[in-house]
């Protein structure tokens, strides 16, 4: 969505069902439970790591909704990569700066997303798919709990309606 469309009003609901669900999103993965000791780093990989943990059960989900619920998806999508779009810009980096640095960001994206799905359920996959994160140096213990916290949410979530999730009318599980 264009600067002028979002200045005159004519954002799409799915854009901005998207923006609020991504800023959701975003709370919750920025929550310090995840970051604490033995956890993922408290860095940039890291806060990506929780941040892909988080919006890959939300895609899943929101794909398998009908096409309401695919462009709630896409409109969740844009929204993530319009804040690493904004993020990069406060880095006082150049148009072409951003669009060099974007492109690995979006595809560690997929690529760490894709490997959450295929996991999904799993806990023994889903053990790995944490330790293995990228500049993480995650324990034995938290992996098994963010495991577990990952298949709890995902269960969760597949209960709720696309009318629920637009409106956050849901909420995470503790991390144990």
């Amino acid at each position: 969505m264009s600067f002028f469309s979002r200045l005159l009003g004519l954002e799409s609901p799915a854009r901005c069902g998207g923006e609020k669900l991504y800023l959701n999103i975003l709370a919750q993965s920025r929550q310090r439970t995840f970051y604490r000791d033995g956890g993922f780093a408290d860095n940039y990989e890291g806060r990506i790591e929780v941040l892909t943990l988080h919006m890959s059960i939300f895609l899943a989900h929101l794909r398998n909704l009908g096409e309401n619920g695919r462009g709630l998806a896409q409109g969740l999508f844009d929204s993530m990569v319009d804040d690493f779009d904004i993020a990069l810009r406060e880095e006082s980096l150049t148009d072409t700066g951003v669009s060099k640095r974007i492109k690995p960001i979006v595809r560690l994206f997929y690529t760490r997303a894709q490997t959450y799905d295929r996991a999904s359920g799993q806990v023994e996959e889903l053990n790995a798919v944490i330790s293995a994160a990228p500049e993480s140096q995650v324990s034995d213990g938290f992996a098994q709990s963010a495991a577990a916290y990952h298949i709890e949410l995902t269960n969760y979530v597949k209960g709720l309606t696309l009318g629920r999730i637009a409106n956050l009318d849901f909420s995470y599980p503790a991390l144990r």
